[in-house]
Formats: C-alpha cells, sequence, structure tokens
C-alpha cells in the first residue's frame, strides 16, 4: 500500500470507531461474579434439600437392634440362659422384618476371656441365625432324635444351631473357638432348657458329644462313663438296607452273634478283655446305630444299654 492510499483509508475511517478504539473494553467481571453467586446458592440450596431428606430417612429407618433384659426376653416366650460364671452379660432384641412374629433374642457374654454369641429366634423350620459370612472348613449337619443340628467351623471361629420342631425355635451359639469346644457348650446351655444333645443313661459321668465325617457319612457321637467302662453311641443317617460299621473300632474279636435291638437286627461283636462293638440299623428312617465299649464289657451289658439308648423314630412299636 502506497502513501496516498493510506492517507485516504485513515481519512475515510469514522472518528466514532476511532474513539472506541482509543477507550478500554468494558469489563464483565461484575456479571460473571453474579453467575458464580447463583450457582453458589443453587449448590447450597440442593445441599440442604438432600440433608434434609436424609435426616428424614434416618430417622425413619429405625435400629433393629435394641437393648432389652433377661425378664423381658422371657416375657417374649424365650429363656436364654447363660453359665453361672458368665461376665459382661448383655441382653437385646433383633428385629428381622415381617416375616417373623417376634424378634429374635440375643444375649452377649464372656466366660474367662472368651466371648459368645448366643441367640434364639421362633420360627416354623430350621434355618441359619448365626449372621456369619466366614468360609467354612467344615460344614455338618445331623439329627438327635427330633432336633435338627448344624456345626460349622473353620481356623478361627464356629457356631452350632439346633432347632427343636416341638417348640418351633431355633437356637445358635457363636464364638471364636474350635467346632468340638463350641459344641459341647451348646450341650451344657441346651440341657439347662430342658433340651438334650446327647445320648446317654442319666447316671452316665463325663459326657461329651462329638461329630465327624466317616467314610462320607455325618457321625453323631456321644461319649460317656457307665458303671466305670468308657462308651461310644454313635449314628449316622445312611441310604444303606444292611448294617454298617460307624463304630470306629477295630479288634481281634472272639465272639460274633446276631442280636436284636428293639425291632432292629444287630451284630455284636467281643473280645477277650471285654471290649466290643454293637451295630443295628433302623431302615425306614435310614438310620445307623452303634454302641462300642473300650473293656469289662459283657453282651448283655451292651444289649440291654442299646436298648435303653434307643429311641425308634416311628415312637413305640410292638
Amino acid at each position: 500500500m502506497n502513501y496516498q492510499r493510506f492517507q485516504a483509508f485513515q481519512e475515510a475511517i469514522d472518528d466514532r470507531f476511532l474513539e472506541e478504539a482509543a477507550s478500554a473494553a468494558p469489563k464483565r467481571t461484575s456479571y460473571r461474579f453474579a453467575i458464580g453467586i447463583a450457582a453458589c446458592f443453587c449448590l447450597l440450596i440442593t445441599a440442604l434439600l438432600l440433608h434434609q431428606q436424609y435426616v428424614v430417612n434416618t430417622e425413619e429407618l429405625a435400629n433393629p437392634v435394641q437393648a432389652s433384659s433377661a425378664e423381658e426376653l422371657a416375657a417374649l416366650g424365650y429363656q436364654l440362659t447363660v453359665p453361672e460364671e458368665a461376665t459382661n452379660v448383655s441382653y437385646a432384641t433383633v428385629d428381622l422384618g415381617g416375616d417373623y412374629a417376634l424378634p429374635m433374642a440375643q444375649v452377649s457374654y464372656q466366660v474367662e476371656t472368651q466371648s459368645y454369641t448366643y441367640r434364639a429366634l421362633q420360627t416354623s423350620q430350621s434355618e441359619d441365625i448365626s449372621g456369619q459370612s466366614e468360609t467354612w472348613s467344615s460344614d455338618l449337619s445331623w439329627r438327635q432324635g427330633d432336633i435338627e443340628l448344624h456345626l460349622c467351623s473353620n481356623e478361627e471361629e464356629s457356631w452350632v444351631g439346633w432347632y427343636v420342631a416341638e417348640a418351633q425355635t431355633q437356637w445358635c451359639l457363636c464364638a471364636e473357638t474350635d467346632g468340638e469346644t463350641l459344641l459341647n457348650d451348646a450341650m451344657r446351655i441346651a440341657k439347662d432348657l430342658g433340651i438334650d444333645l446327647a445320648t446317654a443313661p442319666e447316671e452316665a459321668e463325663n459326657v461329651t458329644i462329638h461329630v465327624l465325617e466317616l467314610d462320607g457319612l455325618t457321625v453323631a457321637e456321644t461319649a460317656f462313663v457307665y458303671d466305670g467302662i468308657q462308651y461310644a453311641y454313635r449314628t449316622a443317617a445312611t441310604d444303606a438296607l444292611e448294617l454298617i460299621d460307624i463304630s470306629g473300632q477295630e479288634g481281634d474279636y472272639t465272639s460274633e452273634e446276631a442280636v436284636m435291638v428293639s425291632y432292629c437286627d444287630g451284630q455284636l461283636s467281643l473280645t477277650a478283655d471285654g471290649a466290643g462293638k454293637l451295630l443295628w440299623i433302623d431302615v425306614v428312617p435310614g438310620l445307623a446305630f452303634s454302641l462300642s465299649a473300650e473293656g469289662n464289657a459283657s453282651a448283655d451289658t451292651l444289649t440291654a444299654l442299646a436298648d435303653q439308648l434307643f429311641v425308634p423314630m416311628q415312637g413305640d412299636v410292638g
């Protein structure tokens, strides 16, 4: 562009545009600030509304666990007895919702350094009320007469449950201990309720209960001392239609004979020193039994004791 053309271009520019160019550009800060204030106000209102809704929802959601007492639980029909030496005893109810007529009863306590949680629930069927979600290395179910039992355990903790259909009540005991120890703790607690998880004569001493897996069967055992002789009484559910040996006892038997235990066919085997085993099977419910003695027993003693311990699932027959 030559000088003459440039001069002509300048003269053509309106003085109004030159004045606007010389002045500073208008600021928009106040406009943006107003938008920011409005946004913050909206966020504040939203937060207040959400908080109010949260408070309302929290107030509507009642705590399912409520402190209680032994007397209040008894009024609901629950009798939860704890060992005499128990400390830090705490009672509570747990609301499980509309599927249950009554809340679950719970008592927590300690014996020495061991903590326990003991629960009971009125229900029409056996169920897991332990509240545990661990991975169990042992998970066993069996029956003791008309009582359904369940034991779960691993290296850290265990729980045992027992359901009595006649009472329509499920009980459960949990603790950080091994399964066998907890099972015997449960036996003593259940006995205070008038529930016998063991099968032994009334005069028996040193009564303990056990559960084990043997040849694919879950075997329940009551061990006891009676008249100075150590016995083990076992039972297991089975599909077998003939005698099976669940006694776990081996020996050089000098005599073997067929016997009857109530209406069931059985077999009695004895060694020279009186150690022996009596096997029988109740085919209709599918239950195998054994009664073994470590020594000093006779055929008559084993047979009489087996008749005393055996309770037919069909009730009295014959």
